[in-house]
């Protein structure tokens, strides 16, 4: 389905300029929805039905822009639009031709009466809706700037709940994905402006202007003396192709997927994070910031689109490690973070972001070459590191062992990683597949930095985790990894996809186990799609686990919240689109019989043709039990899919020590061409006679 990009300038009941897009088929339509307003107030300022626009008045008929052909072009006009009492008088021109909406606003402060309320120029506002009720997310806008500046560890606060990010910059270009509409902005005023409150499943962000000087002045201070007026204009297009840093050529007959691939990465910029992290529309997660440069390192080093993400990328991570909000002094960091600062979850002691913490420090060297920089950020790197040795005991034995989280089974809030209401705990499966792949990483930067005594440390302990790990973790019974052992002993039993997949991927599992894996999965599948009577196409993504938990105590609140011990339930095997990439480059390494039928690329396929050509795979949350629906807000972390594709299906993995090769390539990347960043330069890889030759 394609979407429509609605923008109602104001109805009997809200008084703010909204726009709100919901899924439609199959026409790519803009509309423009004009009705005549009531009584518009200050009042409840601090929602959105008080503090984005003023009162006005439009009578017009709806337009409507269907595949770029105008069924009814107008050019609306507003004059002296006056904000009772505030002295700030308005100008509006609104064009609809061609596919583009142009709306121009000037404005004029006649005197300046009350800070609050004629700080804010008129504003777009994001507020999905389908079926007349809010969607969380549904759409989100992606802009890349350095620029934005975020009051120290936290937004400007606005007020209520709401905080904003500015930025300096006059011109602004914002991709809303998934639906590739493009908006561009301009102006004459002091700042740009993103709002939200923080919270998961925003449904509401306003991109605009603010015209109060929050940056230098305590309290915010009105517009300069200078600026007795200014000039907004908004530029909304549908149909325009995005140019993006992606160099892909795959052979002809696999054209229509390469083109959903180029779909789907065309927001190569979304996940960069300086604003929110992982999500713009929602808390961004720690515990993912090594995602963030894994799927920056998938593009070309092109400019000059590339340049700013990697820009917006570095300071993204300057600001999450060198906080002393985020990272104590212990070296623990804190697992999540939103416009109002830095935050511990509420239901349990999060522990993945440790490692993720020194992953995303060795992903981004890897890609950009900038030693440099790692150098600069190696002390925060050794109190982590130092954090893992100590606190969580990975030099006593190789295993991490998450402090204040027990694993037992009593359905309290102790939870560990992630899969925040999943009760993992005291030995995770989970973190410490990453921990592994953290010390594999950290004795990598040291050697390339010439420290041979400390990355012949490393080296030795990430063999040491590798052998604890199977010791610990394997189930000769199942044939698969346990997903947590706790205080008491106990092995816990899931089927994590993820847990399975990394420790794979992490180099722990040896062949003969990797195929055990592969085979119980396709077992696991077999027992659903029997259970409730469905095709392997409705379970299109990887579901969370493939095991019910049927111990209700393994879930907060023994799986009552939200009834959880429903199965599949969000983390209680819901599909989380991420875990697709690993999948998928698990299935491309291993030469399984198994995995014929269900290959990578089977896999992959069936993701676009099911998901993506569906739903843009955007949500946060694909529950596939019949009817199936998306739930949850959206992840820009779904983009590791294609890190599992680009990797495994060319069978190349970039390190600090050379490119890896793992695996052959699959059949369906024969006479491809692919193009990355490493080390600060383009590489490309092309496949010939089944193997994989790097250029």
């Amino acid at each position: 389905s394609e979407f429509s990009l609605v923008l109602q300038i104001t109805d009997t009941s809200v008084c703010f300029v909204k726009m709100g897009i919901q899924a439609v088929s199959p026409d790519v339509n803009l509309l423009l929805d004009t009705t005549e307003p009531g009584d518009c107030t200050s009042t409840g300022f601090g929602t959105p039905q008080g503090w984005h626009a003023p009162q006005f008045a439009l009578h017009t008929t709806t337009i409507r822009v269907t595949n770029n052909t105008v069924q009814n072009t107008a050019n609306i006009r507003v004059q002296n639009l006056l904000y009772k009492g505030l002295g700030v008088t308005e100008n509006w021109n609104v064009t609809i031709d061609e596919g583009k909406f142009e709306w121009s606003v000037t404005r004029a402060w006649n005197s300046f009466t009350d800070p609050l309320i004629s700080d804010r120029i008129p504003t777009v506002v994001f507020e999905p809706v389908k079926d007349g009720t809010p969607r969380p997310g549904a759409q989100i806008p992606s802009i890349t700037s350095v620029d934005f500046h975020v009051n120290g560890s936290r937004g400007f606060h606005v007020v209520d709940r709401w905080y904003e990010l500015l930025s300096p910059q006059v011109s602004h270009t914002a991709v809303l994905a998934p639906s590739m509409v493009m908006i561009e902005m301009n102006n004459t005023c002091e700042l740009f402006s993103i709002g939200k409150p923080p919270s998961d499943g925003t449904t509401v962000i306003a991109l605009g202007l603010e015209s109060i000087n929050r940056l230098a002045h305590h309290p915010p201070q009105p517009p300069s003396a200078k600026v007795t007026s200014c000039h907004l204009r908004w530029k909304v297009q549908t149909g325009k192709e995005v140019d993006i840093p992606l160099s892909l050529t795959l052979e002809s007959k696999y054209k229509a997927v390469e083109k959903s691939i180029y779909s789907y990465m065309r927001t190569y910029n979304l996940w960069a994070g300086f604003l929110y992290g992982n999500n713009p529309a929602s808390v961004p997660v720690l515990q993912e910031m090594a995602f963030f440069p894994m799927i920056g390192g998938l593009y070309s080093c092109r400019e000059p689109q590339s340049q700013p993400v990697w820009a917006t990328l570095r300071k993204t991570l300057d600001f999450l490690l060198m906080s002393p909000e985020g990272v104590y002094p212990s070296g623990y960091v804190m697992p999540r973070y939103h416009v109002s600062g830095f935050y511990n979850a509420t239901w349990g002691p999060m522990h993945d972001q440790i490692p993720h913490s020194i992953l995303s420090v060795y992903y981004y060297t890897v890609h950009t070459g900038d030693i440099k920089w790692m150098q600069q950020k190696m002390s925060t790197v050794e109190r982590i590191a130092n954090y893992l040795l100590g606190p969580c005991g990975v030099a006593e034995d190789g295993l991490f062992k998450t402090p204040g989280a027990s694993g037992l089974s009593n359905g309290g809030k102790h939870t560990s990683n992630w899969f925040d209401i999943i009760e993992f705990g005291h030995k995770d499966a989970y973190i410490n597949a990453y921990v592994i792949m953290a010390l594999d990483a950290l004795h990598q930067m040291y050697q390339r930095t010439n420290r041979t005594k400390k990355a012949d440390f490393y080296k030795k302990l990430h063999g040491k985790a590798i052998s604890a790990y199977n010791s610990t973790f394997w189930d000769e019974s199942l044939g698969i990894f346990s997903d947590w052992v706790d205080v008491d002993g106990k092995r816990h039993s899931y089927m994590y996809s993820d847990v399975q997949m990394l420790a794979v991927l992490a180099g722990v599992a040896s062949d003969t186990q990797t195929t055990s894996i592969l085979t119980k999965t396709e077992e696991q599948y077999q027992h659903w799609m029997k259970h409730f009577n469905i095709s392997r196409d409705m379970i299109w993504s990887t579901p969370s686990n493939l095991m019910n938990v049927s111990n209700a105590g393994d879930l907060v609140y023994n799986g009552t919240l939200q009834k959880q011990y429903e199965y599949p339930h969000y983390e209680n095997g819901g599909s989380f689109f991420h875990s697709n990439g690993f999948d998928i480059a698990v299935r491309a390494l291993s030469n399984a019989p198994v995995v014929k039928e269900n290959s990578a690329w089977v896999h992959f396929e069936r993701l676009m043709t099911q998901g993506f050509d569906v739903n843009k795979l955007w949500g946060g949350e694909w529950r596939w039990s019949p009817p199936g629906d998306l739930h949850s807000e959206p992840m820009t972390n779904a983009n590791i899919v294609m890190w599992g594709l680009l990797r495994g299906g060319f069978g190349v993995y970039p390190t600090l020590l050379g490119l890896k090769k793992r695996n052959e390539p699959i059949p369906q990347f024969e006479g491809a061409s692919y193009t990355f960043c490493y080390m600060g330069k383009d590489k490309t890889l092309q496949v010939k006679g089944g193997r994989t030759e790097i250029g």
